[in-house]
């Protein structure tokens, strides 16, 4: 039996779906363990200065409340909370720095360790910010 030379053998055309989906699910995987930096992420005084400016920003600082209540308010608490740990985002006490440009990155790239997971993309790319306007906008 000959086929038509127009179509793949049914094998042939069986084992390139499998590949690329293969391909599809390594493509994803990659993209999940790499989330992207803010732009200007690498440049910690200018991106400190432009957080600090955003903080004192009312309409940046009531979107990152926003953020804060969807995604962070169960794990850290209120900003009201108090005590010393590494959960409570409102003392001035960082363990793992208590620049913004260090905070931003903490809410991007998490600490796995510490149950802190990565937010990465999750957000939309304006939300990082203002969640570090909104958490500097809060420390006493």
């Amino acid at each position: 039996m000959r086929l038509a030379p127009h179509r793949l053998p049914p094998l042939l055309t069986l084992m390139l779906l499998m590949v690329l989906m293969v391909l599809m699910v390594l493509t994803a995987c990659a993209r999940a363990d790499s989330p992207k930096p803010a732009a200007d992420i690498d440049k910690p005084a200018r991106r400190d200065a432009e957080l600090i400016a955003a903080s004192k920003n009312p309409a940046t600082v009531k979107a990152g409340k926003a953020t804060y209540t969807a995604l962070c308010l169960a794990c850290h608490g209120a900003e009201t909370a108090k005590g010393d740990s590494p959960s409570n985002l409102f003392d001035p006490k960082w363990y793992h720095g208590g620049r913004p440009s260090e905070i931003e990155r903490t809410v991007l790239v998490g600490f796995l360790e510490k149950n802190m997971p990565p937010w990465g993309e999750v957000p939309p790319p304006e939300n990082p910010p203002a969640l570090v306007a909104f958490i500097l906008s809060q420390q006493k």
